[in-house]
């Protein structure tokens, strides 16, 4: 049985995750040779910020010519909101969780940005499939972008297609259908 670790970028969105690590972890104590763990879903995410004035195909991220003509100058995202979508081993859906990167200052570098989090979540013995996605971002200038939820919905609809269990929006995001694909 394949592990299925998946991770989507939704249009409009200036984060694109690049590497994610979710595993379940037992309590371990501490001890004077090794920190304690605590019992969870550890997660980790490695993350970049896009800004969205630049071609995307430029991977050393400079300037481009029209960039003087903006009146806006992106600086970069304060907070990010991943959203995680966990399936226990028989491809049931458990839970979803979301993690906060932030708040701080994440700017568009070369660099990758990382995030760390630990969900107590109930049945997570089972956790085998996680699926990941940014929800929402808020950038340094107070503008929030959000997803659309209904395209993330699809596609964790897609990737788990052959489970034969659907997911809605009021499964994955725990205020609803408010926010609909906006930006503030």
């Amino acid at each position: 049985m394949k592990r299925a670790i998946s991770v989507h970028s939704p249009d409009g969105s200036s984060v694109r995750i690049h590497r994610i690590t979710c595993d379940y972890k037992s309590f371990t104590e501490p001890t004077t040779l090794r920190v304690g763990v605590p019992e969870g879903v550890h997660a980790m995410v490695q993350f970049e910020v896009l800004d969205p004035a630049l071609n995307e195909n430029d991977e050393d991220f400079e300037t481009s010519k029209d960039d003087e003509h903006q009146e806006v100058k992106f600086e970069g995202v304060e907070a990010v909101e991943f959203t995680f979508a966990l399936y226990d081993v028989f491809d049931h859906f458990l839970a979803s969780v979301q993690g906060l990167a932030g708040p701080g200052t994440y700017r568009p570098t070369r660099r990758k940005h990382r995030a760390k989090w630990v969900f107590d979540v109930d049945g997570v013995f089972s956790m085998y499939h996680v699926l990941c996605f940014p929800s929402q971002v808020r950038m340094i200038d107070g503008t929030i972008w959000r997803c659309k939820r209904d395209d993330c919905v699809r596609w964790l609809n897609y990737e788990m297609k052959e489970s034969g269990e659907s997911v809605t929006i009021e499964d994955i995001f725990p205020d609803g259908a408010m926010h609909e694909g906006s930006s503030e």
